[in-house]
């Protein structure tokens, strides 16, 4: 009987949630960014999702814009087509997601069916409780960098 429950116990272990499930809340005091504005409240629901992640993002911008918008991560190395509609400069954007590691994920932007814009890295910390974001990015056509550390604590 002993046995069976640790098999049981051990197959539960196996199909155990993504790490990176949980709410999530920018931690502004301990993020950064060059070249951009904060925004002054970001909460992210992450849950599992078929072959990948779903994120649903609530925030207020720097400037008290208020928008609410869910992302699919697919880890399937394949470029996404996805609206973002934060960014009136462009008309098309993909989105491709690879994972690290059982706590890294990168994500890959382009815009207008261009080259990859801006480089996400996440990484989850080894407690589990935090999440650092760290994006690379520029401008397209500008040549000016965009750079910052977003850390979310789990709530």
């Amino acid at each position: 009987m002993i046995a069976i429950l640790v098999v049981i116990a051990s197959s539960f272990a196996l199909y155990a949630a993504d790490p990176f499930v949980g709410v999530w809340e920018l931690n502004v005091a301990k993020s950064s960014a060059e070249g951009r504005q904060l925004p002054q409240r970001v909460r992210e629901t992450i849950t599992e999702y078929e072959s990948g992640l779903r994120i649903r993002r609530e925030m207020v911008s720097g400037d008290g814009k208020v928008t609410d918008q869910t992302l699919y991560y697919v880890f399937d190395g394949k470029k996404h087509p996805v609206e973002l509609g934060i960014d009136a400069k462009h008309t098309h954007h993909t989105m491709q997601f690879e994972r690290k590691g059982p706590r890294a994920i990168e994500r890959k932007v382009d815009h207008d069916h261009g080259k990859v814009i801006s480089t996400y890295q996440h990484t989850l910390s080894p407690d589990g409780k935090a999440i650092t974001v760290r994006s690379f990015s520029s401008d397209d056509g500008t040549g000016r960098k965009y750079n910052a550390t977003l850390v979310f604590e789990k709530r």
